[in-house]
């Protein structure tokens, strides 16, 4: 779903506990990413850089204990266009 010019809240995905991985970067989801992602306990894969998110990263993302990739993004320069091209990266990748 990655580049796929989606819009709106991650928020409905949510209640997909079932989720290996979420892979919906370079789209136009917005808003804060909610601390309910913390109940995605199968995720393995959380890609979400390259959209307008905005707010501080859940801390209960540390209790998805099966999750091997993340990227995140979070821009700084407040430009709006999404590319993290201004911004400081958090990404953390374990094989």
């Amino acid at each position: 779903m990655g580049d796929s010019k989606l819009s709106g809240s991650l928020d409905n995905l949510v209640g997909a506990t079932s989720l290996v991985a979420l892979v919906v970067n370079s789209n136009s989801f917005s808003g804060t990413l909610s601390s309910r992602f913390g109940q995605l306990t199968n995720l393995e894969q959380l890609l979400l850089y390259q959209n307008h998110l905005t707010g501080s990263i859940p801390e209960t993302l540390g209790q998805l204990t099966k999750l091997q990739v993340l990227k995140l993004v979070r821009r700084r320069d407040g430009d709006g266009d999404g590319d993290g091209d201004g911004g400081g990266a958090l990404a953390r990748t374990h094989t």
